[in-house]
């Protein structure tokens, strides 16, 4: 599976596509996000980044691709595919990387929150206006 998530980073939104982009008007270091997406490549643990499931479920995920991509004119956009996702996984894994490019969190905190398996380490879950799910193979 593979999802994108489109962040609008400038002061003005674009109302045309507000129900398909996350509009976040604070500067965005993307250097920062860049550096935040890498740790998430790999089979870890995310407990730190879904919202509890079932008793009994595991939230050991391998994510194969996780990058951004500026895309020019203030959008920039998260793309991620795994073999499957946790409940809010990619919500909550992109509002922590927002966090960092903000200067709220360094980008080497991604790795510190997988290791804690503990949701309050993570970041904030972002809205779910930006997420699209882009592909599902078999």
């Amino acid at each position: 599976r593979r999802y994108r998530f489109t962040v609008l980073n400038r002061p003005v939104p674009d109302p045309f596509r507000a129900r398909f982009e996350w509009w976040v008007p604070d500067p965005i270091d993307v250097r920062a996000l860049y550096l935040a997406a890498d740790p998430f490549v790999g089979e870890h643990d995310f407990a730190a980044f879904c919202r509890k499931g079932p008793e009994g479920t595991t939230t050991t995920r391998r994510v194969l691709d996780s990058a951004w991509r500026d895309l020019g004119d203030g959008r920039l956009r998260y793309e991620v595919r795994a073999s499957a996702f946790c409940w809010q996984m990619v919500r909550s894994m992109v509002g922590t990387m927002v966090e960092a490019g903000r200067g709220r969190r360094r980008p080497g905190d991604v790795m510190a929150a997988l290791r804690s398996r503990d949701r309050s380490v993570a970041g904030p879950v972002a809205p779910p206006n930006g997420l699209c799910l882009w592909e599902v193979g078999y």
